[in-house]
């Protein structure tokens, strides 16, 4: 801790600095001083993901669930086309009982990273596993119908019938 801290004043602009004493600052149960640490640095480069990241994991460790989704919300805005942080933020609102809110997370990320296929199976990933097996299917129908995609799909539900969607 005293040689990063000492690395840490003499280059209090070096995200690999602040980051790496904010870990030990945790690893020694020194919480209140990792969030300190990386609040100040996350002020003067308000445009360091690595940082929102770091401290969005160490908010979670403490349950701060406010915090937590303000910082995804940020992490979002400086990376817009990752959609991890989009899984992320969904099932954070899951995990405090916003569905519906989850749900509009996904729908944007459909939107707003519309070339990744991964992103629209996400959806149909969500909408089966929290809203029905026929919703998600009439989406998928829907993306495929829209995008025009050549697929040829065997789904197998729930119940064992078959659904097969060809375009």
């Amino acid at each position: 801790i005293t040689v990063a801290e000492a690395a840490q004043k003499i280059n209090p602009n070096d995200e690999m600095c602040i980051a790496l004493l904010a870990s030990l600052y945790k690893q020694n149960n020194q919480i209140g001083k990792a969030i300190d640490i990386l609040s100040d640095g996350i002020k003067r480069l308000p445009k360091s993901y690595d940082l929102l990241v770091v401290l969005a994991d160490i908010q979670i460790s403490q349950n701060n669930l406010d915090e937590v989704k303000q910082l995804i919300d940020k992490i979002i805005v400086l990376k817009p086309k990752v959609l991890s942080y989009r899984v992320q933020l969904a099932q954070f609102l899951l995990f405090r009982k916003d569905p519906d809110g989850a749900e509009a997370v996904i729908r944007q990320a459909v939107k707003d990273i519309n070339d990744q296929d991964d992103v629209k199976l996400a959806l149909i990933d969500f909408l089966w596993s929290q809203r029905s097996e026929e919703v998600a299917i009439n989406v998928l129908m829907n993306h495929v119908k829209r995008y025009n995609e050549k697929v040829a799909l065997e789904i197998t539900k729930r119940d064992g019938s078959k659904i097969v969607i060809k375009n």
